[in-house]
């Protein structure tokens, strides 16, 4: 479903996505849609965990004050540019910087003020610890991801007690997480 959603999507728009589902999903979604726009002559970019530190001068260490450093006239900044789609796989390890410092570096590159500068990004969580050992939780991601978790008098869904961790104190509280 979210394939084809993101299919419809680069056509003429931007977006990002935010993709989370049954262990697996992550590579396999990932390696089709990647060979998808490829055939159809777009620039992809799908920068491992790993260098996604170097593929976009994302610091290790993450402050208040830092950028990621590329020069508007460097080949990166271009071939940057010139991609359609970039998909960040493994999201759950980035640090919320992380990925403020990515929408910033994207905005600045393309000189426009839209989310990640007008790209199709596509956030992978590849493997959700917690849907591998609590089923109930596992089934409650997928009824939200098909559209068949029921909605409040707001529209908004509400989070079941029984997944809800009460808040003890910092240690128990972290401890049950």
């Amino acid at each position: 479903m979210a394939y084809n959603i993101i299919l419809d999507v680069l056509s003429n728009k931007f977006g990002a996505f935010f993709i989370d589902g049954p262990v697996e999903l992550g590579k396999s979604f990932y390696i089709g849609f990647i060979s998808y726009r490829r055939h159809k002559g777009f620039i992809a970019l799908e920068p491992q965990v790993e260098s996604l530190h170097s593929r976009f001068k994302i610091p290790i260490d993450v402050n208040e004050n830092f950028t990621c450093n590329i020069s508007k006239q460097s080949s990166l900044a271009s071939l940057i540019r010139d991609a359609r789609l970039i998909v960040w796989d493994e999201i759950s390890m980035a640090k919320k910087k992380m990925v403020e410092a990515f929408d910033l570096l994207l905005r600045d590159l393309m000189e426009t003020n839209t989310l990640f500068g007008g790209k199709i990004v596509v956030l992978v969580l590849s493997k959700n610890m917690r849907a591998t050992k609590d089923p109930e939780f596992c089934e409650y991601l997928m009824r939200i991801g098909d559209g068949k978790e029921k909605t409040n008098d707001h529209g908004k869904i509400e989070i079941p007690h029984s997944l809800i961790i009460p808040f003890t104190l910092k240690r128990i509280s972290k401890s049950s997480l």
